[in-house]
Formats: C-alpha cells, structure tokens, sequence
C-alpha cells in the first residue's frame, strides 16, 4: 500500500461518465487542478455498500460545491456498466442521476498507481483529499465491507482549507512577524504556495559544503563525489526550518514590494499615466522606488547608441566619454522621459524582482 500523503497525486486519463450521462473518453485529473479535489475509489459497481456510499457524497454535493471542492468517483468498471447503473432506478440497487464524474478504470491503471487494489482485483474504498496545488493531504483506506463517512470527509477538507487560507491570507498581507515561529510544515505549507522549493539545489550544496570545509573549492563536485560529500557531513536533502524562514521572508518582502508599486502607480491617472506626471513627481516616485536620479555609465552609453547608431560607445571613459556628453547635451540627472522609462523597466515583474533581492541582500 502506498503513502501519497504530502505527495503530488498520481494524474490519469480515462473515460468517465459525466453528470449528463455523455462519456469523456480522456477525461483527466490534472485538468481541475487549481480546486481542491476528493477523489474516491469503491469495489465494483451494482454491489450492495457502494450504491449506499455514492448516493450519500450526491447528497451531500451541494456542501461540497460550496467549498469549491470537486468530487471525482473511480471503479475499475468499465464507462458503460457505470452508466448503466446511473440509469438503473435507486429502489432496484442503481445510484440514479449522481452529479459528479464517475472514472472507468478498466485496466486497473489508476488504482494501482494509487496504490489500492485488492487481491481480488478490485479497488479498496479509498478516499484521497487533495489540495489545489495538487497535492495529497489526506488519505482513508477502509477494507471492502466498511463504508465512509462523507461528513467526515467534509470535516477535513474544511480543517485543511481553513489552515492554508489562514497561512496564505497571513503571509500574503504581510501579517506573520515572526516566521520563525511557524513549524516547518507550515513553512513547508506556505513555500509550496508560494512558488519556494522545498527542497536544495546544487548551489544549496555547495554554500553549505564551502561553511563546512572553508577554503576548498566544491564547484566542481558533481554525482557521486557529491553524494559522499553531503553524506559525510549529513547534509540533507531538505531545506532546514532557518532556510525556509529565510527564504520565505525574501518572498514575502518581494510581495510586499510589489504591492507598495502596484499601489503607487495605480494612483496616477489612467489617461496620463506617467508621462502626465511632473518631473517632481516622477524624482520622488524614483526615490521611493530605489532608482537613481543620476545618470549611469551604462545609461549614457544606451542613450549615445540610440542617438549614434551604428557607432560602438561601450570603451568610452573618462575625457572621451564627457565629450560625447557634452555634444549631444547629456547631463548628470536623468530627464524626465528618462525617469519614466527607468520606472516602466522596473514595473516589470523579472526587473522588480531582480531590484528587490538586491535592496534585500544589500541591508
């Protein structure tokens, strides 16, 4: 039996029949990924518990919609015996009209990638809650003569929505001073939601190999003689609870940041927009948002190329480059079309982020 909890859950595609009773011929998981999802697996259709069970998550499917939640059914009955037994009447052992997919797992492909078949060759009455990101957060395995409880199902999902909206909405408006003091499966949590691996990269490896043997070179360090190395100083795959702490808090000051920019530039008005601000304006709009007022080298150079094309400025220094300055009338500060370009470069997402790492890593 296998432990799909806190791992991504097994994606499938397979005919199912659908609440209007027409078959999708490749019908797959991964499509309502995004929603949380409750994926349940029962024996074999026209038996005596597994009508008693559908019937009672089709019952309780309005609870379930509210909460967002998409309820997905699988046997290893084919399309048609599962849409025989919508037809068949609930008084003479079918389920009626359910309301929510029902999966043909004919060749016993999905329930042995989760890792629930019986010896006889059918599926255990499992249940597996998933959440948006596709992963497992809980799963019930009964033997084939016990039921379910839906109520309970309903319990947990809310327990589980209820602790990620709680860390999501906290960290997102800024509002854990502490992370530190989170366990390191809410710090886990809220990577995971917030785009942070939870696991080391090679440079991970490197930093911390070069902490525990100063003055060895282990850039180099690859496959086995990696894997040697990090076993003799029990370095783990993981990143430690210091780690994510750290990490996370770059996020949250980069979502933070962005806000703060999003929010500045939402007050100008839309027909202007920056070029109807005043020069004034647009200075202190840079200052706030860490952008020079002077002119760089590097900026001049760009401006020489566009007003000189063709002509290569990238050696100019010193005399050379003050002259250039002087003929076309480039001063110490930038303008204002050149503060506006400055503010539209740093509006975009891969320059904001590069910028606010750098202030972070610069303090």
């Amino acid at each position: 039996m296998t432990v799909l909890v806190s791992r991504e859950a097994p994606d499938f595609t397979a005919p199912a029949v659908m609440p209007d009773n027409t078959i999708n011929s490749s019908f797959r998981l991964s499509d309502y990924k995004g929603k949380p999802i409750v994926l349940f697996f029962w024996p074999l259709d026209f038996s005596f518990v597994c009508p008693t069970e559908i019937i009672a998550h089709d019952r309780r499917l309005d609870a379930f919609n509210k909460r967002g939640i998409q309820v997905i059914g699988v046997s290893v009955d084919s399309q048609y015996t599962h849409l025989a037994w919508k037809k068949t009447p609930r008084t003479k052992g079918g389920i009626g009209p359910v309301r929510f997919p029902l999966v043909a797992d004919v060749n016993h492909e999905i329930t042995q990638k989760y890792g629930i078949e019986h010896p006889d060759g059918v599926a255990l009455r499992a249940t597996f809650l998933i959440d948006p990101d596709g992963i497992v957060q809980s799963q019930i395995i009964n033997n084939l003569n016990l039921g379910r409880n839906v109520d309970e199902i309903l319990r947990m999902a809310d327990a589980q929505a209820k602790e990620n909206a709680k860390l999501k909405s906290a960290f997102e408006n800024g509002d854990i001073a502490d992370l530190g003091s989170l366990t390191v499966k809410q710090l886990q949590t809220l990577a995971k939601q917030n785009g942070v691996a939870i696991a080391r990269t090679k440079a991970d490896f490197i930093k911390l190999l070069d902490l525990a043997e100063p003055g060895i070179d282990h850039g180099d360090l690859a496959g086995a003689a990696l894997s040697a190395k990090l076993k003799e100083h029990k370095i783990g795959l993981l990143r430690t609870k210091e780690e994510l702490v750290e990490l996370l808090g770059l996020k949250q000051a980069e979502l933070k940041q962005a806000k703060l920019l999003a929010a500045q530039m939402a007050k100008i008005p839309p027909a202007e927009g920056l070029e109807g601000m005043t020069a004034q304006q647009l200075k202190e709009m840079a200052k706030e948002n860490g952008i020079s007022l002077n002119m760089t080298k590097q900026e001049t150079i760009e401006l020489l190329d566009k007003l000189e094309p063709g002509v290569d400025h990238s050696g100019l220094m010193g005399k050379e480059l003050a002259a250039a300055k002087q003929k076309h009338g480039i001063g110490i500060l930038k303008n204002k079309q050149q503060l506006v370009e400055a503010l539209i470069r740093l509006a975009t997402e891969e320059t904001l982020r590069k910028w606010i790492l750098r202030q972070i890593r610069d303090r």
